[in-house]
């Protein structure tokens, strides 16, 4: 048993060596990226990040605009039917 593992070692290290020893072919394809978001400048993140705000805020300022609009119709409609109510009509609560 132990010649087997001393054989295991030997023809492992063989292979290591012939491996290393077939030279340093590099088949590396270089490839142009964009740098990480975390080397960009604060100027460029943060313009980024004013932008993204600006566009939440619009999008806040017309759903404000319309829930206005909403209630002003509603208070137009309830004001309409308290001056379209009866003289003599009992209140019911």
């Amino acid at each position: 048993m132990p010649k087997l593992n001393v054989l295991a070692m030997a023809a492992l290290l063989a292979m290591g060596i012939s491996w290393f020893a077939a030279g340093p072919d590099a088949l590396a394809e270089v490839r142009r990226q964009t740098p990480p978001q975390a080397f960009s400048s604060g100027a460029m993140r943060s313009e980024r990040v004013l932008t993204e705000i600006r566009d939440v805020l619009v999008r806040i300022d017309g759903r404000l605009a319309g829930i206005e609009r909403q209630v002003a119709g509603l208070r137009t409609l309830a004001a309409s039917r308290r001056d379209a109510k009866p003289a003599g009509a009992a209140h019911v609560r």
